[in-house]
């Protein structure tokens, strides 16, 4: 016999189908509340990390489960198993309505702002070239004043982009080379924990580059071939709090350095994006040491409130100072 609750919840994910909505499917009586602590912390990262429009999706999916639960039939059983399954359904609705009252509290404070945030986006010229060009993201266009401003990219390169989702940078830098020299198309090896939609003529290598398994696969991909340019534009979830946010955004830098230290030729570029704050001088030091040159860059297209630059080394050296 199909589990009722299982039934409700289809049904109810059903009435939002013009919403894409369909984060959870609750497939059997024995529903843990450890599953709820999960989605607590979905919630308070959606809110945190990426704003409201997120937090509000989550919401409206965490109303969608409160639903489900109260119009669930618990007549499935006799005895104590109802009684248990009674109980247990309770404590997932309360839990349901505290998670969800809290969120709109949350929601309430920050509306304002996230507003502001998504008007900005969407007027914001690059990313309505990006949509117009059909280009990943706007960060491509980061990149390109980059790479024409300090001739980055010569036909034939071999190109690294760590954290490279969506896939802004690798397909420019796939493009410019393609256009450089059709002959000389070179490589573009993309690498991210995140997924990321294939790109033609780019290699994607999905984990974390800092596990052995996952470098011995970038290490196979490269075949042999000498790496010409890093690129990194990865960057921490953000969690509002400096004190937080700027610890892992160095951790991150310093990943990427190291990874360029091993496998970068001798004489090859690194572009990174670096945050400015706490350990970022002492960052640009150690750059200093293992390049010949080391130039700040902040392009347009880089938001004027962030405190996100672009560190260009170039001309590795073959022993650091």
């Amino acid at each position: 016999m199909p589990n009722p609750l299982h039934q409700h919840s289809v049904g109810a994910f059903g009435q939002v189908h013009d919403h894409g909505v369909a984060l959870f499917a609750i497939g059997a009586a024995d529903f843990h509340l450890d599953q709820l602590v999960v989605l607590e912390r979905q919630l308070d990262f959606g809110h945190q990390c990426i704003g409201n429009a997120l937090a509000t999706h989550l919401q409206h999916c965490l109303q969608i489960m409160c639903l489900a639960t109260q119009k669930t039939d618990l007549g499935i059983g006799q005895g104590n198993r109802h009684t248990a399954h009674s109980k247990r359904m309770r404590g997932v609705q309360g839990i349901m309505h505290t998670l969800s009252h809290a969120l709109s509290a949350a929601m309430a404070t920050r509306s304002q702002s996230s507003q502001r945030w998504l008007k900005e986006h969407f007027s914001d010229p690059y990313v309505k070239k990006a949509q117009a060009e059909g280009m990943r993201s706007r960060a491509a266009y980061k990149l390109e004043e980059l790479a024409e401003r300090d001739r980055l990219l010569k036909p034939g390169m071999v190109v690294v982009d760590l954290g490279a989702a969506p896939g802004g940078w690798s397909q420019w830098v796939r493009q410019e080379l393609n256009r450089l020299d059709p002959a000389k198309p070179g490589r573009v090896i993309a690498s991210d924990i995140l997924e990321m939609p294939g790109l033609a003529g780019v290699d994607f290598l999905h984990g974390d580059f800092r596990e052995d398994a996952v470098l011995s696969q970038l290490l196979d991909m490269l075949n042999g071939d000498t790496v010409d340019l890093v690129l990194s534009d990865m960057a921490p979830n953000k969690s509002g709090m400096d004190a937080v946010d700027q610890p892992r955004a160095m951790h991150l830098a310093e990943l990427a350095m190291d990874f360029a230290d091993g496998h970068l030729r001798n004489g090859g570029s690194f572009l990174i994006k670096l945050f400015q704050g706490a350990g970022s001088d002492d960052y640009l030091r150690e750059l200093r040491r293992r390049y010949a040159k080391v130039v700040i860059r902040k392009p347009a297209a880089s938001r004027k409130r962030s405190p996100e630059v672009y560190v260009l080394a170039t001309g590795k050296l073959a022993k650091m100072k």
